[in-house]
């Protein structure tokens, strides 16, 4: 079964407070489908015991199931460690609704073993809870609108809509820490939309990663952008 098979028969809750999957979302899971994708990971399956995945500001927690459900699929995993994380507390107790209710399709499938799949809950703020480990993918579909300066009080949604001033502030210092989590061989992959300051964030981010655009979809006023970043590999100055 394909994503776009699997998404309408999942049991995603819906409520006031949590980000429920939108375009933005769909970006990313109907890149999960394209081969391109198994591609970038089947020498990590033959090099690696663990894959580990973080989910960050997972809402629903959409976005991490659909992964692990591609690598189990496609066979490229022996064991799975999914982190989920948000600074939402109603998004972590909807994501694991989501996980309990359709843990189901995970066990169906051919290479499904249910010690192989490990899961983490965190309320945090970016990685603040988060322990210190090395991810090999990262997702992470940030709140990226300019902040209203009529908002004053925000509310919990707010958070996972509102990126600062530039629609920036939340993904640059996501990145900022991301690089104690990550190595040279991890896959990142991030959502953008062109109501934020990308001219200043993308050359920002191009200093110590690699940046590609996978995919943009443009929705009335926008375009969303899934881009895939590598991090460069450190080099030492020769005396």
């Amino acid at each position: 079964m394909n994503l776009s098979e699997l998404i309408l028969n999942l049991q995603i809750p819906r409520i006031d407070d949590v980000y429920y999957p939108s375009d933005d979302s769909y970006l990313v899971i109907d890149y999960l489908d394209n081969p391109e994708f198994e591609k970038l990971f089947l020498n990590l399956s033959e090099s690696k015991k663990e894959i580990k995945i973080l989910d960050m500001g997972c809402g629903t927690g959409i976005l991490g199931f659909c992964t692990i459900y591609k690598l189990i699929s496609a066979g490229i995993c022996k064991t799975i460690h999914l982190t989920y994380a948000d600074v939402n507390q109603k998004a972590i107790e909807v994501t694991k609704f989501m996980i309990n209710e359709n843990f189901t399709h995970l066990v169906n499938l051919n290479h499904f073993k249910s010690d192989n799949v490990i899961i983490d809950y965190y309320k945090s703020d970016l990685f603040d809870t988060i322990p210190s480990q090395l991810f090999d993918i990262v997702l992470f579909n940030p709140p990226y609108l300019p902040q209203d300066e009529e908002i004053t009080n925000p509310k919990p949604i707010d958070q996972a809509l509102y990126g600062g001033p530039e629609g920036i502030s939340v993904l640059s210092a996501f990145f900022r820490t991301l690089k104690t989590y990550v190595t040279a061989d991890s896959h990142i992959f991030f959502i953008t939309s062109t109501l934020g300051a990308l001219h200043t964030l993308l050359p920002c981010l191009s200093k110590d990663y690699h940046i590609t655009l996978l995919q943009n979809i443009h929705m009335f006023f926008e375009d969303f952008g899934l881009f895939h970043a590598k991090e460069k590999p450190k080099t030492t100055d020769k005396v």
